[in-house]
């Protein structure tokens, strides 16, 4: 009788066991699964709190605002001043009765730091005259009045090139030899052929008389005895055969 109780008791003992364990393997089961998902949830949360940690997440988000910050695909300095155009010329005509003539080239600079104007005119009376750009491309008037004021997108004073006041137009003085020949080249950081300072289509006009470079709105120069309107160099966009 004793031995049959002991072995009841032995067998409720491991059923007992057997019970327990596997409800503490359920228990553990269940318990997994329900980190799944939260660990699932936390990890998509990171993506979307930091998406700076995926690179093509963050190439994607910057070309959307456009600030791709990649500086291997940055623009070269200059390009959005000059464009692709490598040279402007205005072909300098006769106003005023006067005999001037000849041609004025804009094109970039050494590294696209400064815009190249190469001048070269004939008929000037020897000595100096003001040159400067201005705002309308029509040289059609007897007197060059066509053309306008100066070219002045910044609704600046009349100065000197190189002050810190003056009209993007403003080139300053050129000097005549004893032939009334000009030959020289100026460069300024001011002139482009994009944008607010854009000199396209703009009208180069030569005065018979000297810039004082403080007179507004020309700087006294007198009659306007040239002038020619700046026009991408046809030949310099045209297609290669």
């Amino acid at each position: 009788m004793k031995s049959n109780q002991h072995s009841d008791s032995a067998t409720k003992k491991l059923s007992m066991a057997v019970l327990l364990s596997a409800a503490f393997i359920g228990a553990c089961e269940q318990d997994q699964a329900g980190q799944q998902p939260s660990d699932a949830a936390s990890n998509d949360q990171q993506r979307i709190e930091h998406p700076q940690n995926n690179p093509a997440t963050d190439k994607l988000a910057n070309e959307r605002d456009g600030s791709v910050l990649d500086s291997s695909a940055a623009a070269p300095q200059g390009a959005a001043q000059y464009g692709t155009l490598q040279l402007a010329t205005a072909e300098i005509r006769s106003a005023s009765d006067s005999d001037v003539k000849g041609n004025v080239d804009f094109k970039p600079g050494p590294e696209l730091e400064l815009m190249q104007v190469d001048i070269r005119l004939v008929g000037l009376e020897a000595g100096e005259h003001a040159i400067h750009i201005h705002e309308i491309g029509d040289c059609s008037a007897p007197d060059a009045a066509s053309a306008g004021d100066h070219f002045n997108p910044y609704n600046a004073s009349h100065g000197a090139p190189g002050a810190d006041d003056h009209h993007v137009g403003d080139m300053g003085n050129i000097t005549a030899d004893a032939q009334g020949q000009v030959e020289t080249t100026l460069s300024f950081d001011f002139l482009a052929f994009s944008g607010p300072a854009n000199i396209l289509d703009k009208a180069v006009v030569v005065h018979a008389g000297s810039d004082d470079l403080e007179s507004d709105p020309a700087g006294a120069a007198g009659k306007r005895v040239g002038c020619g309107v700046i026009m991408a160099d046809r030949e310099v966009l045209a297609p290669e055969d």
